[in-house]
């Protein structure tokens, strides 16, 4: 059985379906709804949730905060982490988290090689397929994309709007296709 963790980096707390949580039963296994807990309570976590989204503190160094919680995590059975750099929520772009970090590029690419260094197993990731529709944006995007190759993620999911359209408008199918078709 995998256990999957997203590291979110979008707010101060930790989501763990089975956590306290009523779970819900669906045709393809169970989905919970999710308790808040503090990341610092993470080491205190039960093994046996089936997905936990870890959404770290504010800090100075979120790759370092992202790599340690990535450890803890490993350490204590899960699988496969994922990132999600596609959040388009004005709380978590604020922040310099989330969709934010596809117009950060530099430090995108910082938070996946430090997570890579403790992770040598499946990594995974979230992302729009840009921030907004500039060149630059899609010039940020194709860099972090990039990157995810280099570092061996085992799968990237990318959606077809930008963290500018949140989760209104067209998504671009041509944008998906062209990115299938290069990759």
């Amino acid at each position: 059985d995998l256990v999957l963790l997203s590291l979110d980096g979008g707010h101060d707390v930790a989501h763990a379906p089975g956590v306290g949580a009523r779970e819900d039963s669906h045709e393809h296994g169970r989905a919970g709804q999710t308790e808040h807990l503090r990341a610092s309570a993470l080491r205190r976590l039960p093994v046996t949730c089936e997905q936990l989204v870890l959404e770290v503190d504010d800090t100075p160094c979120l790759r370092e905060e992202m790599a340690a919680a990535a450890q803890i995590l490993l350490e204590s059975g899960f699988d496969v982490i994922d990132l999600n750099f596609a959040c388009p929520v004005k709380k978590v772009m604020g922040r310099c988290r989330g969709g934010y970090l596809l117009s950060d590029p530099d430090e995108a690419i910082n938070i996946m090689r430090a997570v890579r260094e403790v992770v040598p197993g499946p990594l995974t990731m979230k992302l729009r397929r840009a921030l907004d529709d500039s060149t630059r944006a899609a010039e940020n995007f194709d860099r972090i994309f990039n990157e995810a190759i280099n570092l061996e993620f085992a799968a990237m999911a990318v959606h077809g709007r930008t963290v500018e359209q949140k989760y209104t408008g067209t998504a671009d199918w041509d944008f998906l296709r062209t990115l299938k078709i290069r990759y």
